[in-house]
């Protein structure tokens, strides 16, 4: 079993009760916390198989993130 701090639990609920598909920046702004922050625990998520990257590249401004498995 994977285990999540609260801030990453946080982020997963976010994503799972989001009609839409959200950036980083709008994730940072929900948890009122700096978009560098939340990208570096999405780089975390990610690496676990946790969540999908939606985007042309790493640094795509435009890039989206959904659950893994989500079919939004």
């Amino acid at each position: 079993k994977v285990l999540l701090d609260k801030q990453d639990q946080i982020i997963l609920d976010i994503l799972k009760n989001s009609p839409e598909l959200l950036s980083p920046h709008n994730i940072a702004e929900k948890m009122q916390l700096s978009t560098r922050a939340v990208r570096t625990r999405l780089s975390k998520l990610y690496e676990r198989g946790l969540i999908t990257q939606l985007g042309s590249g790493p640094n795509d401004p435009k890039k989206r993130i959904l659950l893994k498995g989500d079919s939004s």
